[in-house]
């Protein structure tokens, strides 16, 4: 009780970060604008809301418009790799047939950086998700003082 309590003060006299210190997120995909709605378009919405969820509450606030954002995270696609035709990485001990559940990304930072990331895991399309999130989260973190910078101009 008494670490409870010791960690609730810290929190209180600032010790925690504080909202303007972390990093504000706008996570999104690309909409029909006819409104139609296709399967992959289902997938990718579900990517998006594993991601918003992931990153939120770490360094991070997801916010919901671009225009309000430091960073944006596109999800391109959501997808299978073979195991044996993976290039980024070696997929885990799984047998030759086994595929790889990947989740494709763009980070934007302002007009003109971008990069793309790709995550991946052999069982759950969430768990995909999350390791994007843990690349943008690494990401942020060797980038972090040039985010803010460019927020305070």
């Amino acid at each position: 009780m008494k670490t409870l309590l010791a960690f609730a003060l810290l929190f209180s006299l600032g010790f925690a970060p504080q909202s303007k210190d972390k990093i504000r997120v706008y996570v999104f995909t690309a909409i029909d604008p006819a409104g139609l709605v296709d399967q992959a378009q289902k997938d990718r919405l579900d990517s998006v809301r594993d991601i918003a969820g992931k990153l939120s509450g770490r360094r991070f606030v997801v916010v919901q418009t671009a225009e309000q954002a430091d960073i944006r995270i596109e999800v391109l696609a959501r997808g299978w790799w073979r195991a044996v035709d993976w290039d980024r990485r070696p997929a885990p001990r799984v047998g030759p047939t086994r595929n790889v559940l990947v989740v494709d990304v763009t980070l934007f930072v302002g007009a003109d950086y971008r990069t793309n990331l790709r995550g991946s895991d052999v069982y759950t399309w969430a768990a995909a998700a999350s390791d994007c999130a843990n690349q943008v989260d690494r990401w942020v973190k060797d980038n972090r003082a040039r985010i803010l910078a460019a927020r305070a101009k």
